[in-house]
């Protein structure tokens, strides 16, 4: 990669970060966020996720994370903009080792400006090529259902390295 086209990607993902922080500066909760910051409230976690599980939504590991968050954050909506700027964070950082792991795998050399390139290359595609931005990046109830199961994947598949050498060696 030549060192001028590396300068003007790099002034461009810039850009999407003053974007992506911008973003979660403004985010609000949703009527969604509201309801079940009330249902915790009223019923508990554990009460609020066998509700949203009988009544709303069949996924009890990502509500239940998010039932922990509404209880500790409660309306204060100072701390929800860290949860999709955390979350990708930890996404580009999930690329970033997964392609250190691959490229010592297949043997090629990248450094730690091309990772970092390519991983936040990754996630302001994966950011623009989603199909509603709103829901599935700044909508609290959602960010758990939808983006948290990418990031679940990209770590599990980054620390499950070892287990699947180890099983392909016997």
């Amino acid at each position: 990669m030549s060192q001028s086209y590396s300068k003007q990607l790099t002034f461009i993902l810039a850009l999407f970060v003053c974007l992506l922080l911008m973003l979660c500066y403004f985010n609000r909760l949703a009527t969604d966020d509201y309801y079940f910051i009330w249902d915790v409230r009223h019923n508990g976690i554990l009460g609020s996720v066998h509700s949203q599980y009988m009544e709303w939504c069949g996924r009890f590991a990502a509500t239940f994370a998010m039932d922990i968050i509404y209880k500790c954050f409660d309306i204060q909506h100072s701390y929800y903009m860290l949860f999709p700027l955390l979350s990708a964070v930890l996404l580009s950082a999930g690329i970033y080792f997964l392609l250190g792991n691959l490229s010592s795998k297949i043997s090629i050399a990248l450094t730690k400006s091309q990772k970092l390139i390519v991983s936040s290359s990754f996630t302001a595609l994966l950011f623009f090529l989603s199909i509603d931005i709103g829901e599935s990046w700044f909508w609290f109830c959602g960010l758990s259902s939808y983006l948290w199961s990418i990031i679940a994947f990209v770590l599990i598949s980054l620390f499950t390295k070892h287990s699947t050498e180890e099983q392909l060696n016997l």
